[in-house]
């Protein structure tokens, strides 16, 4: 049976564990470095019907391939994607950033992204749902809420500059923190503080998301293996 975008939205904010368990979620926001905002995305079902599929992890895991299928894109970026009808909605997106060493750090206010705890009367304006890009290497990261707001950002490792893979690695973790203001940490999501069978495998990727439910947002993610071919790894809330 096919998911609207209604029951989509509305299933992702009562259990967003157990729907991430159950479907794999393709998210495409943009070039690199782009604005952060709200932001209007169109909304498929790549799956109609799924054969023999469980929720959860019990038993044999299923492939990419066999589990049903979300996908989201920043409306305008594809054109030549499936429409359904009532397939828009709109959500938080927060743009991947290159990490430049220092010159990122001086430009803190393009780099990050605040969204609101409380929601308003304007649904469209103030979003229940946060996106972003896939992330293949990147680091997300959550700062605390402070005057109703919370701080997050998604940074890519930089390259060249002269250092090696660690050390740029190493470099990444100390900008992160360094724009999220040092102590000021609900939750840092990177290579360095995952298993080795998930997203600290070069192999993996993730998709991040948020929900807002009674002015308190949660983040989650999910890992799966790159390339559509292996199974989906782990869904577990991001925080400290």
């Amino acid at each position: 049976m096919p998911v609207t975008c209604r029951k989509f939205h509305k299933d992702f904010l009562d259990n967003p564990v157990d729907f991430l368990r159950h479907y794999f979620i393709t998210i495409a926001g943009g070039a690199a470095g782009g604005v952060s905002g709200v932001n209007t995305f169109q909304f498929w079902d790549r799956v109609e019907t799924v054969k023999g599929f469980t929720t959860g992890f019990s038993g044999k895991r299923s492939k990419q391939k066999d589990r049903p299928k979300i996908s989201l894109t920043k409306q305008g970026v594809f054109n030549n994607m499936p429409s359904i009808e009532n397939n828009y909605f709109n959500a938080h997106y927060v743009s991947m950033w290159k990490d430049k060493f220092a010159g990122l750090l001086a430009r803190q206010a393009d780099c990050t992204y605040n969204i609101p705890t409380q929601a308003t009367v304007s649904k469209s304006a103030n979003p229940d749902i946060m996106l972003t890009s896939q992330l293949t290497g990147c680091t997300f990261g959550i700062g605390e809420v402070a005057d109703n707001k919370q701080l997050l950002m998604h940074i890519q490792p930089g390259a060249g500059q002269g250092l090696n893979p660690e050390n740029c690695r190493l470099h990444l973790q100390q900008t992160v923190t360094a724009l999220l203001g040092e102590n000021n940490v609900y939750g840092i999501f990177e290579r360095e503080n995952q298993d080795n069978s998930g997203y600290k495998n070069d192999e993996n990727g993730a998709t991040v998301v948020g929900v807002r439910k009674n002015d308190q947002w949660k983040f989650f993610s999910q890992v799966w293996q790159r390339g559509g071919k292996g199974p989906l790894l782990s869904v577990v809330e991001i925080k400290q």
